[in-house]
C-alpha cells in the first residue's frame, strides 16, 4: 500500500497530466468549424462536431484542478518540487500511475474512439481508470494496468491486421456493422472479471468495483442519448449499442 504522503505526490503529477491532456483536447475542439453553411442551411454552434471534445476537456480540467488542489493541500507540490530540486526523482509508483494514466488516454483516444462504439469505448476506459485507481492499491493498478494494456494491443492488433474489417463484414445489421463492437465488448467483460479476481475476498474493495461498474455504465448511457438526440452531435463511432439507442429512441418517438 502507498503512504499517503507517496500518494499525494503522485496526484500532484496526475492532475498537471490531466490538466495537460485537457488543453490539448480543448485546443483541437476549437480547430472544428463551431458554425457551417450546407446546402444554403446555416448550422448553429451547438451541433457542431468540436462540441462534444470541448464538454469531455472542461469536465477533464475540472477534475484536475479538484485534484491539483487537493494534492497542494496535502503538501504533493512541495514533495515534487523537492524532489526536482535534488535531482533524485524516483521511478516508483508516480511513474506507474502517470505510465497508466498515458496508457488510458493514449488508447481511448486513438484506439478505441476512431473504431470502437462511442458507448463500449468509453465505458471501457471509465472501467479501467476507477478500478485502477479507485481501491487505492499497487497489486491492483499494477495488475489491471497490464492486463488493460494486452487488452488494447489485441485490438490494436485486430485493426491492423485486418481481422478487425473481417469481424465487420460478417457482423452486420441495418448497415451497422458491430463486429469489432462485439471483441470490444468481450474486453470490456474479461477487464470486470479480472478486476474482480483481483479484489476478491477482500471487502474493503467492494465498493470500488460496484462503483466502477455503475460509473462505467451510467455514464455513456447519460452521455450518449444527450449528445445525439438533444444537441444531435453525430459521435465519432456509431456501432452496435450506439444503434440500440437508436432503436429505442425511434420507438418512443
Amino acid at each position: 500500500m502507498t503512504s499517503k504522503k507517496g500518494l499525494r505526490e503522485a496526484d500532484f503529477v496526475t492532475s498537471m497530466v490531466l490538466v495537460g491532456v485537457a488543453i490539448w483536447v480543448f485546443y483541437q475542439g476549437l480547430q472544428m468549424p463551431m458554425e457551417a453553411t450546407y446546402a444554403g442551411v446555416r448550422t448553429q454552434w451547438y451541433v457542431s462536431p468540436g462540441l462534444l471534445p470541448m464538454v469531455i476537456a472542461v469536465l477533464l480540467s475540472i477534475l484536475g484542478v479538484a485534484l491539483m488542489v487537493t494534492a497542494i493541500k496535502a503538501g504533493g507540490a512541495r514533495v515534487v518540487i523537492d524532489v526536482f530540486k535534488t535531482r533524485s526523482l524516483s521511478p516508483a509508483e508516480s511513474h506507474i500511475r502517470f505510465g497508466a494514466i498515458l496508457l488510458a488516454f493514449v488508447a481511448y483516444v486513438f484506439i478505441n474512439i476512431p473504431r470502437v462504439d462511442y458507448f463500449l469505448a468509453t465505458a471501457t476506459f471509465l472501467l479501467f481508470f476507477i478500478g485502477a485507481f479507485y481501491p487505492n492499491d499497487d497489486r491492483v493498478l499494477h495488475r489491471l494496468t497490464v492486463f488493460y494494456g494486452i487488452e488494447q494491443l489485441v485490438l490494436l492488433m485486430a485493426f491492423m491486421t485486418g481481422a478487425g474489417a473481417f469481424l465487420n463484414k460478417v457482423f452486420v445489421y441495418r448497415m451497422v456493422s458491430f463486429g469489432t463492437d462485439g471483441l470490444a465488448l468481450i474486453l470490456f467483460v474479461a477487464l470486470w472479471g479480472y478486476l474482480v479476481i483481483l479484489t476478491r475476498g477482500r471487502k474493503e474493495f467492494w465498493r470500488a468495483r460496484r462503483v466502477a461498474l455503475v460509473v462505467a455504465l451510467l455514464f455513456p448511457t447519460f452521455l450518449t442519448p444527450v449528445f445525439r438526440y438533444v444537441l444531435r452531435v453525430r459521435l465519432p463511432h456509431e456501432g452496435g449499442i450506439v444503434e440500440l439507442f437508436h432503436l429505442v429512441h425511434y420507438a418512443i418517438r
